[in-house]
Formats: C-alpha cells, sequence, structure tokens
C-alpha cells in the first residue's frame, strides 16, 4: 500500500512543461547525415536529462532538436496553470522548427518522445507527420490508480503540494490541479484518435514493470496499431526507488541494457529515401 502511495504521488508530479522558443529548447547539432530527431521528455523532467539519448544519437550522425515544454524552464508559475492547449502549441512549434531544418537539408525527420511527450504527439497524430518514431514509455495508458488522480483535478489551481520525482530529475518541486485536469484531457483526446493502422513506423521501448504507466495497457494499443515493440529491462537500475519508468540513461537502465536500447534505437531510425 505505500508503495503505491508513493507511486501515486510520484504520478502526480507528472506533468510540467517550457514555451517554443526557450533557453532549454536547442539543438544539440546539426545537420546530421542520417536526419534530423526532435527529442522530447518526460513531465516534470528537466529537458537536459534527455541529452544522454541526445548525445548517442549524434554521435550516430543524427542531428538532434531537443525540446523543453511550458514549465520547464524555471516558469514555475505557468506550469501551475499549465492547459493542454498550451503543450499542443509547443509541440507544433517545435515541430515546424524540426520540419524547416529537415525540408531545408533533404532530410527525414524522426520523433524520440519519452513519456508524457508521446501523448502530446500522439494527440497530433494527424496534423504532424514524421517518417519514424520512438514512443519511451509513453503516457498513453494509465494503471487503475490514476482514477483517484483525476480527482486532484477537481481542487482550485492555487493548491499545490509537493513532487515526490527524484530530486535529480524533477523540474518543478511543487505540482498542482491544473497539471492533473490537462493530462487528463490529453488522455480523453487520445481516446477519440482515429489512427491509421498503415500509418508512421513506430517503436515502444519500456519495461514490464513500470510503475508509472501501464504496460499491458500500451502493449494493446501498440498490437492493435502493428507498432514495434521492444520490452526493457530495469535490473540494473540503480536509481532511489528503482523506479522502471525512467529509461532515459545509463543510471537508469545499467550499462549492457543502455547500450542494447540506443543500439535498437539507431537500427530502427534508419535513413530514409526523401520523397520529391
Amino acid at each position: 500500500m505505500q508503495k503505491t502511495l508513493l507511486y501515486l504521488l510520484l504520478f502526480i508530479s507528472f506533468p510540467a512543461f517550457a514555451v517554443g522558443n526557450n533557453s532549454c529548447t536547442q539543438w544539440l547539432s546539426k545537420p546530421g547525415k542520417k536526419g534530423i530527431v526532435l527529442l522530447a521528455h518526460g513531465a516534470n523532467l528537466k529537458p537536459e536529462k534527455m541529452d544522454a539519448i541526445g548525445r548517442e544519437l549524434v554521435q550516430k550522425n543524427f542531428a538532434v532538436y531537443r525540446v523543453g515544454f511550458s514549465g520547464h524552464c524555471g516558469d514555475r508559475e505557468k506550469y501551475l496553470h499549465i492547459k493542454a492547449e498550451d503543450w499542443l502549441a509547443d509541440a507544433r512549434n517545435f515541430y515546424v522548427e524540426a520540419k524547416r531544418i529537415a525540408d531545408r537539408e533533404k532530410k527525414p525527420l524522426y520523433l524520440v518522445a519519452y513519456s508524457f511527450s508521446s501523448l502530446i504527439y500522439l494527440n497530433l497524430e494527424n496534423e504532424l507527420k514524421f517518417d519514424r518514431r520512438i514512443f519511451l514509455a509513453p503516457g498513453i495508458a494509465t494503471h487503475y490508480w490514476y482514477h483517484f488522480i483525476r480527482l486532484l483535478g477537481f481542487l482550485p489551481s492555487w493548491i499545490s503540494y509537493p513532487s515526490f520525482s527524484i530530486p535529480e530529475y524533477r523540474e518543478n518541486n511543487r505540482t498542482g490541479a491544473a497539471t492533473i485536469r490537462a493530462t487528463d484531457d490529453l488522455l480523453k483526446n487520445v481516446k477519440n484518435i482515429s489512427l491509421d493502422k498503415n500509418g508512421v513506423d513506430t517503436l515502444v521501448m519500456m519495461s514490464a514493470e513500470d510503475q508509472v504507466v501501464s504496460y499491458k495497457g500500451i502493449r494493446s494499443f501498440a498490437e492493435r496499431y502493428s507498432w514495434q515493440w521492444d520490452a526493457l529491462s530495469c535490473c540494473e537500475n540503480t536509481l532511489p526507488g528503482h523506479y522502471h519508468h525512467r529509461i532515459i540513461d545509463e543510471i537508469s537502465l545499467g550499462k549492457n541494457e543502455w547500450q542494447r536500447m540506443i543500439k535498437k534505437m539507431t537500427e530502427f531510425l534508419i535513413p530514409l529515401r526523401k520523397q520529391g
């Protein structure tokens, strides 16, 4: 019961994000011979914590555009009053910049989205087109306890509560009801989106022991749309509490599984022939 409450509080701290063009949104390299990667972080995660993946992709000759959503660059007041529309607007702005470079360089455009940002971009499935994409522990299906979290969305926006995410990774120390409402709006939208079973090639990577999102629910989603699947092992995870949802660096996975994950990602993001 205590562990369940801890993971519930971890999910409370799930959303938080930074506006369009800001200091948290930057090119880690450009151009790249193999293509352009839009690299998106998880909720209430410091955007720069995605740089471990970004650096690996840069070494493999990809250009990486690492972004930061509203609430993740010190704009904490914005975070406490966030709306789903703010995150969607950010996602569109990031896409426009990455697509501009991809078109100019005549390179394919890829998406690597971790956790909550997978949910954001899936909401824009029929609007923003990528050549291929990777979803890491995507926040598109929840555990049973999320129904209790939803109740917090009825609280006034001025009420906030502490985040129990790992201090070294979290962007904000406190979260609020607005983030719950915005998350819930995005989850509801996904249920109503018509996805093409023959749409963009997608690879999902996550741990079967993920405590934040539902492995079974996401696996079912992936099978429905013929997405590729790779189950990660976090047995060498050295993070406090062994959070198997955090799969973004070597500490999260251990050296061997980290190297395997990066190899699988780079093999999936193969160069595609640019049309036109």
